[in-house]
């Protein structure tokens, strides 16, 4: 977490996700979209590293003050120093009754209280870049290919300090992943890895990820490592590990499958096409997990036995799958991405296949109704995510 840095453009470059925390002079106002001062900090500050280029532009998120309310917040921060310097002052103390003396206390924690309640619900704005076509985007960065998407976030009561509540946000709309499945990361490198190219370096992939805002943003290398560990103990997956390359053999070493594998092995090493690799080999090699860095001699695959002209007859194909089930709206995001790496994605490797969803939504808030706040943050969000205005609304019944 980088908390109100005086120049964001100076933060580190590197791979895992950060948080940055923008100061009160880049506000954000969503009204202004690209004009925002805050969106145009975030810009340059994805756009440049200090002097140079930043490289890895996926892993920044970063969260704004609203301009509407950051200067409530100013108000409470001059009110809690003013305070403060009282109690600090020892000349002047000297000079005040007990009464006193307790009076300004008493004050000063509240006034500390207001400021960190104010600042909490001041910063809900969570801005990161995205593929062109992301909701609630601020404008498209100059040249780049790219927008600066923004979401609000709430945080009732100021319960949770900024990071806890931008994490919250993050990790459950999909902004973020923690964990992502084998079949989602193979979604994510079709569109990139050529087909006529046998492998990736574990370097490269995570260079990829880090850089391209268009990939699912990981927060961390061992969630990528987790997903290769299980992408390639799957044996229906088409994809193996294999330590090394041989450019002049054209041999690949140390091929292994995930279950003989340590994540310390996917700091390093390369994922293979397992088309392009003996199907011999892979066998010999993933039986012994314990010769590690010892490469088995490359075996031709046997033939498969004739068994005559028998041709069985296919069983016919499904042609229609459908589900209902409840989500648990805590962990909404979650679980809407556990469903798309474990079902949508398979659904759609059919050629020709398609897909329709619907998500209802009905909320009940009891006698008391909800309040105005939650009202406004609703229809500001629905309007951020382009909802149409006839497929939603608020009832009094």
């Amino acid at each position: 977490v980088h908390a109100a840095p005086d120049d964001p453009t100076g933060i580190d470059d590197r791979r895992s996700v950060a948080l940055v925390i923008l100061p009160p002079a880049a506000a954000h106002d969503p009204g202004t979209g690209a004009r925002s001062r805050a969106a145009v900090v975030v810009g340059e500050t994805i756009e440049r590293r200090g002097s140079g280029q930043r490289r890895y532009r996926n892993s920044l998120i970063f969260v704004a003050a609203d301009a509407s309310n950051v200067e409530a917040a100013r108000e409470n921060a001059r009110r809690e120093r003013a305070w403060r310097s009282i109690l600090d002052d020892a000349d002047l103390r000297q000079n005040l009754t007990l009464a006193q003396t307790n009076d300004a206390e008493a004050q000063a924690r509240r006034s500390r209280d207001a400021l960190r309640q104010s600042v909490r619900g001041a910063w809900v704005h969570v801005l990161h870049p995205g593929p062109s076509d992301t909701a609630g985007t601020e404008g498209a960065a100059v040249g780049r290919g790219y927008v600066i998407a923004s979401t609000r976030i709430v945080n009732r009561g100021g319960g949770k300090n900024v990071p806890e509540a931008v994490w919250d946000k993050v990790s459950t709309d999909g902004t973020v992943f923690g964990e992502i499945g084998p079949a989602n990361l193979m979604q994510s490198l079709a569109p990139i890895w050529p087909s006529d190219r046998p492998h990736l370096t574990i370097h490269d992939i995570r260079d990829w990820f880090a850089s391209y805002v268009y990939l699912p943003r990981l927060r961390d290398e061992a969630t990528l490592d987790g997903a290769l560990q299980r992408l390639v103990e799957n044996l229906a997956d088409p994809f193996a590990y294999a330590s090394g390359f041989h450019e002049e053999s054209g041999a690949y070493e140390g091929v292994m499958d995930g279950k003989a594998l340590l994540p310390g092995h996917f700091k390093s090493g390369l994922l293979v096409r397992r088309k392009a690799i003996p199907a011999a080999k892979l066998d010999a090699e993933s039986s012994r997990p314990g010769d590690e860095g010892v490469s088995a001699p490359i075996l031709t695959p046997s033939k498969p036995a004739d068994d005559g002209d028998a041709t069985p007859t296919p069983a016919p194909r499904p042609k229609r799958f459908f589900a209902s089930l409840e989500i648990n709206p805590e962990r909404a995001g979650l679980d809407v991405a556990r469903i798309m790496d474990g079902l949508l994605v398979e659904l759609t490797r059919v050629p020709g296949s398609n897909l329709r969803l619907h998500l209802e939504i009905e909320g009940a808030a009891g006698d008391g109704g909800y309040p105005v706040d939650v009202v406004d943050t609703v229809k500001a969000n629905a309007r951020d995510l382009k909802l149409d205005d006839d497929n939603l609304g608020f009832e009094d019944r």
